[in-house]
């Protein structure tokens, strides 16, 4: 099967290659296409996003590396852009819709998946010591983004049990009600590895009972690594592949000159 990846970071924000590694990296690995998806940037936190004049600079890298390569992979700018950040006035080919960070209820704003132990921190300074409030809050962020930026893609879905397995009643609930808000304004969903590339989780977002709903209610899909790292480009994808499959999935989207294209699994 040939592959592409449509949500990698590059030295742009916080990424460990160039754009041009990244690309030479898909046409080895004799990628379809190659889509950059920096973080965007955000103005109360600079420690992984773009910085806030690089845009022109960003898009005017991917063009000129796509015309460079056109004859090898096709290559496409995108954006990973956040609840709070503002969208870009430059055309880009695609968004990817995600949530890093929420504010916590006393002001302030806190990272849902940057460590473990600040997250737990968290959940007993500001949420009672409860994982199904804070998830609440997360996911009413998830459905913000939604409504709000109308992405092409919807990243990372439950990123918020990077570092624990949360699924109870409650939490479950939560995740349901989101993804069912979210499909209004996106029915395309990652399934992204990047947690597994990491060796934090063996399974990629969406966990298992969010995969189920989303597939029984017709979303689409696409594969992503969330890729920090050149090599690992392609991390998981013939068994995120089968994960889909497992659940009746028997298409996957890609990006093309054409737009978002299904194809067959």
């Amino acid at each position: 099967m040939i592959f592409s990846n449509f949500h990698t970071h590059s030295v742009y924000s916080d990424g460990k290659n160039t754009i041009e590694e990244l690309v030479l990296t898909a046409i080895e690995k004799n990628f379809s296409a190659i889509g950059i998806s920096d973080h965007s940037y955000m103005s109360f936190d600079h420690s992984y996003c773009m910085k806030k004049d690089a845009m022109t600079e960003y898009v005017h890298t991917i063009h000129t590396l796509r015309d460079k390569y056109a004859d090898q992979i096709a290559v496409f700018a995108g954006l990973e852009l956040d609840r709070y950040s503002s969208r870009p006035d430059t055309e880009l080919d695609y968004i990817i819709g995600s949530v890093h960070a929420i504010p916590t209820p006393y002001g302030g704003w806190t990272s849902v998946d940057s460590d473990a132990a600040l997250q737990q921190a968290v959940i007993n300074k500001w949420f009672d010591g409860d994982m199904n409030q804070y998830a609440r809050a997360y996911y009413s962020n998830v459905i913000d983004m939604a409504k709000i930026h109308r992405p092409d893609i919807v990243g990372h879905f439950d990123v918020v049990c990077k570092f624990r397995e949360a699924e109870n009643p409650i939490y479950n609930g939560y995740a349901l009600e989101a993804a069912a808000a979210v499909m209004e304004s996106c029915d395309l969903f990652e399934i992204n590895t990047g947690a597994i590339a990491r060796g934090i989780k063996s399974v990629p977002y969406p966990s298992p009972f969010i995969m189920k709903y989303l597939a029984e209610h017709k979303a689409k899909f696409i594969l992503s690594s969330d890729c920090h790292r050149a090599a690992l480009l392609d991390c998981w994808f013939a068994d995120a592949v089968e994960y889909c499959r497992s659940f009746g999935v028997r298409s996957l989207v890609t990006l093309t000159k054409d737009g978002f294209t299904e194809y067959g699994i």
